[in-house]
């Protein structure tokens, strides 16, 4: 009887040790705490471009960083325009531009950010729609 309690107060303290351990080693990851993927992905990739459209999203971009040299009043006012833009879209040098590739880089300020490049890069391997 006695042989039979210590394997069973040994088996209890073996179990309880391997619980804490599974609850606590498994909690972090180098200081970071694990969560669940759903959120965590949502979290690292608050940039969705898979539907960029040109009413919500481009025209928007480009008011807010192209406007003021492209705009209606300047002599350079055609990107405002969904026709014109379009145009440059599916000729391939609007991309050129914002991806530095062949053209010069646009807008001289500064590169857009990545998110709204891959948005704006999807749109228009969408067909550049009005939408």
């Amino acid at each position: 009887m006695v042989n039979f309690l210590n394997r069973h107060i040994t088996f209890s303290k073996l179990f309880f040790v391997c619980l804490l351990y599974s609850l606590f080693a498994c909690t972090k990851d180098k200081g970071v705490l694990i969560q669940d993927p759903d959120q965590n992905s949502a979290q690292i990739d608050s940039c969705d471009t898979i539907v960029y459209t040109y009413n919500a999203d481009v025209s928007v971009i480009i008011n807010n960083h192209c406007a003021s040299c492209h705009g209606a009043s300047s002599s350079n006012g055609f990107l405002i325009y969904y026709s014109h833009l379009s145009a440059y879209a599916l000729n391939g040098s609007l991309m050129g531009c914002i991806k530095n590739q062949g053209y010069p880089l646009m807008p001289p300020t500064g590169k857009l950010s990545d998110c709204d490049i891959k948005g704006i890069e999807n749109w228009v391997k969408a067909g550049a729609k009005n939408d």
